[in-house]
């Protein structure tokens, strides 16, 4: 009987001990656990930041930035990248890569167009892409105006305003059928990540970055030792990585838009394609201009173009993503033609 009684008050204490403890609860599952699941309805349900408000990543997350980067309005951006565990890029054939089932593309926008001025960083949207066995999916996400959390959006383009020092501004965020128009015409559905764009950068720790993504053991096949560039003096390098970021995921030989245009902005195969050479088909009747004339960015279509210098302007370069001219942009391919 006594040693009944004792096993009972062991058993009592026993659990008070156990109730008195806390107990952690069950980690979140998030997308970056089940990469191939259905984009969830929130941001801070795919795991991409530990704390949305600080922007640090998942320590699964790789961050990443390019040279020659696509113009959005001087609108900021942080770009990550996510592989499944043990999974690789097939990177051996340089002019396509191949992600595995589970990649995960993130990129966010910060509202900077017009200058900052002080102004704090205000998250605006994250579009996430994502490789399926049926191929990519793509989503995007409005940020509240706390930056706190974003939810995905319906897929159809949303239009607000901003009043800003310098003026009001309205800012897109893409449908879903926008950002199939940009990225479809490319042969792994990508742009940016390449070695051309990943080279060149300088990473967190001053080695160049597409070295330190290799030693991440995330390629199948080692980049090459020296940095990936652009040949040519540092002005026409320059002008032709611009082109080649801006322009060239539309007009590359994978793209419907090469079928009416003939137009290869690819930085390999641009000057072949635009110096002296007249457009084979454009809308505004224009047969005098020719793509490049050198010496004279005034009658050349690419720079007219570029500049939303024509009457038609149904014609503006790039024809979405920018609400405005890239006047930095410009002046650099201005300089380029009037040096050739």
């Amino acid at each position: 009987m006594r040693l009944i009684a004792m096993l009972s008050l062991s058993a009592l204490l026993a659990g008070c001990a156990q109730r008195g403890t806390p107990i952690a609860p069950e980690p979140e599952v998030t997308l970056l656990d089940n990469p191939t699941a259905a984009l969830p309805e929130k941001i801070s349900q795919t795991g991409l930041y530990d704390d949305p408000l600080a922007e640090t990543p998942d320590r699964r997350i790789i961050p990443y930035t390019v040279r020659y980067a696509l113009y959005s309005d001087d609108n900021d951006k942080s770009r990550f990248l996510f592989l499944p565990p043990g999974s690789k890029i097939d990177n051996h054939d340089p002019q396509h890569w191949v992600y595995p089932e589970g990649t995960l593309f993130f990129k966010t926008f910060y509202l900077t167009a017009m200058g900052n001025h002080g102004l704090p960083l205000r998250k605006i949207e994250t579009r996430v892409l994502q490789r399926r066995s049926t191929g990519w999916q793509v989503g995007v996400y409005q940020w509240n105006s706390a930056g706190e959390e974003a939810f995905l959006t319906d897929g159809s383009e949303i239009r607000f305003s901003f009043s800003l020092p310098l003026g009001s501004y309205v800012y897109t965020i893409p449908s879903r059928l926008n950002c199939l128009a940009c990225h479809q015409p490319q042969k792994d559905f990508i742009i940016g990540f390449e070695a051309i764009r990943l080279s060149g950068v300088a990473a967190s720790n001053g080695g160049d970055q597409l070295r330190v993504l290799a030693a991440r053991n995330i390629f199948m096949q080692p980049p090459a030792d020296s940095p990936v560039d652009i040949p040519g003096a540092p002005l026409e390098a320059a002008a032709i990585g611009y082109l080649h970021g801006n322009c060239a995921n539309c007009h590359n030989p994978h793209s419907p838009v090469f079928s009416t245009t003939g137009l290869d902005l690819r930085y390999a195969y641009l000057k072949q394609s635009t110096i002296n050479v007249r457009p084979e088909k454009y809308a505004s009747g224009d047969t005098a201009l020719v793509r490049i004339k050198p010496g004279r960015p005034e009658a050349s279509l690419l720079f007219q173009l570029l500049a939303r210098t024509l009457p038609d302007s149904t014609q503006f370069m790039p024809p979405i993503g920018t609400s405005r001219v890239d006047t930095a942009g410009v002046e650099l391919i201005r300089r380029w033609i009037s040096s050739l």
